[in-house]
């Protein structure tokens, strides 16, 4: 079977789609997603759950990729890997590569503690490998004695490893598997995650480990591949007829339990490491198909709801709002220390949501969009064209300024420090303590008493802090007579425990006298006497 007849293309009622055309709808998931991690990330305690955004994003993107790669398969007979990772480059690195250089410098003008350790960070970010090097640092993601800048870009890491291997492997699976049994392969992957997850998390150990894991966590991407496989295959025409005829039910009850799952799941429940990770990602699938599957009727009130003005703008702009979101929360925190609840508290967060929406609006509009429609050749070229048109004097002092910044950039990450303040204080208070946690008591037999203990008393008397009934006596002498008894003969005094411990004292070992010197009397000494007479 040659690759151009990988995919039949299935007859359905609703009009086909091309490699461009956006599903109507998932925008607004999108912004669904963005806005439950950053509500998460303002405060935990407003909503717990609010970092499951994140495999809401993790489906779509499993989702969305495999429907591209079925499409080209079907209308080309091959995967072109260089445009596709072309067209994720565009996507991806321009936003990413501004919010990494911003955010640094503005969180080293606000405080040296908002970049420790800020070159591995920038390093994840680069090789998009910022799950694994936070795992292997030790670094926790649940508590941290400093705010880690580029924390949030976990997830893109585990996004951008995925889109790195898949299309190899999807292109294998649409070789060599029918169209009705492929979607089986990335459900069993899932399943697999799962059951690793459940296996690895411990109750009351740190999770950093299951959560980061790209093995730990893959069953979001994944079900959203299979999703795809289904819709792209012979199984969409039943799939898509079952979620028109209850349409009016599945994606409301879908929305209602993953919101549940938002507000009564959160990061240290061991039910959501053992099976709600999962189920958060089957709610998002059925959401999803609930949102594309449109038919010929009219929109049902939720994709109404989806494909409205502010959803659709929140979900466009959704991947500058998660980039940057985390750094302006970091930053505001620095600038507005506070307690949840105070003044400065509330004032942080609304500085942090208003920079976090001027700038993701400012990305897309002039950094994302450009690129994404252009490309790079034509953006670079009208760069250049801008500085010729300025004049030379302008365009060496705008190429100057980019050099020094270039290298005060890199002074910055170079003398980042390594270790929080907060760390370093506890790592001295822990060296401090070493010595009096082990400090050894008085030396054996030396009959000095330890630091503090009390003199021992005349005989019979109870020791400091020792009460009568300690040592069974009464306050006149007398031994305590028990019930039906007559009187005891009186038992001889308790020692102090301190005393009866102690050891004689050691004597210091005499030293040996020198031999005394033989008189000056101008002759030899005596020679001295040998072994063998000496033993006679």
């Amino acid at each position: 079977m040659s690759t151009s007849q990988v995919l039949p293309r299935p007859a359905t009622a609703s009009k086909p789609t091309t490699p461009r055309e956006r599903f109507a709808g998932l925008d607004g998931l999108r912004a669904l997603a963005i806005l439950a991690v950053f509500v998460f990330h303002l405060h935990d305690g407003w909503l717990p759950g609010g970092f499951l955004g994140v495999d809401v994003f993790f489906v779509l993107s499993g989702f969305l990729i495999t429907a591209l790669l079925v499409r080209e398969i079907n209308d080309r007979g091959r995967i072109d890997l260089r445009g596709f990772y072309v067209r994720r480059a565009r996507r991806l690195l321009p936003a990413l590569a501004l919010c990494l250089l911003l955010a640094t410098l503005i969180a080293r003008l606000v405080s040296p503690e908002l970049v420790v350790g800020i070159g591995r960070q920038l390093a994840g970010a680069a090789t998009f490998s910022t799950n694994w090097l936070e795992i292997a640092s030790g670094q926790s993601y649940f508590d941290q004695t400093a705010p880690i800048l580029f924390m949030n870009l976990w997830s893109l890491a585990v996004e951008e490893q995925f889109y790195l291997l898949w299309p190899i492997v999807a292109f294998v699976l649409l070789v060599r598997l029918r169209p009705g049994a492929r979607y089986l392969v990335p459900l069993t992957v899932a399943a697999a995650s799962t059951v690793l997850m459940a296996a690895l998390f411990a109750p009351g150990q740190d999770a950093t480990r299951v959560y980061y894991g790209t093995d730990t966590h893959l069953m979001g991407l994944m079900l959203g591949a299979a999703l795809a496989f289904t819709w792209t295959g012979p199984r969409r025409a039943p799939v898509e007829a079952f979620a028109l005829r209850h349409r009016a039910w599945l994606g409301p009850v879908a929305l209602a339990g993953l919101l549940a799952a938002m507000v009564l799941l959160d990061e240290s429940s061991p039910l959501t490491y053992r099976g709600g990770f999962a189920v958060v990602s089957v709610l998002t699938g059925v959401l999803v198909l609930a949102t594309i599957a449109r038919g010929l009727g009219a929109p049902t009130p939720l994709q109404r709801l989806l494909d409205a003005r502010v959803p659709t703008w929140i979900g466009r702009r959704s991947y500058g709002l998660y980039l940057w979101h985390w750094p302006a929360i970091v930053v505001a925190d620095a600038l507005l220390p506070g307690a949840p609840g105070s003044v400065e508290f509330g004032l942080s967060r609304v500085a942090a949501v208003l920079a976090t929406v001027l700038v993701a609006e400012a990305s897309f509009r002039f950094v994302e969009a450009p690129v994404l429609a252009r490309g790079y050749r034509a953006v670079a070229a009208d760069a250049v064209g801008r500085l010729r048109r300025i004049g030379v004097a302008r365009a060496r002092a705008w190429v100057a300024l980019s050099l020094v910044g270039a290298l005060a950039f890199g002074a910055l990450v170079a003398t980042a420090p390594l270790q929080s303040e907060t760390a370093r204080v506890l790592v001295e208070n822990a060296v401090a303590a070493e010595p009096t946690l082990g400090a050894p008591g008085p030396a054996a037999g030396s009959g000095e008493p330890a630091p503090g203990a009390p003199e021992p008393g005349p005989a019979g008397a109870p020791a400091p802090g020792q009460s009568d009934a300690d040592t069974g006596t009464a306050a006149t002498g007398t031994a305590a007579t028990a019930p039906g008894q007559g009187q005891q003969p009186p038992r001889p005094a308790r020692a102090p425990r301190r005393a009866a411990c102690r050891r004689p004292r050691r004597l210091p070992r005499p030293r040996p006298r020198p031999p005394r010197r033989p008189p000056r009397t101008g002759r030899c000494p005596p020679a001295p006497r040998s072994t063998a007479s000496a033993t006679r």
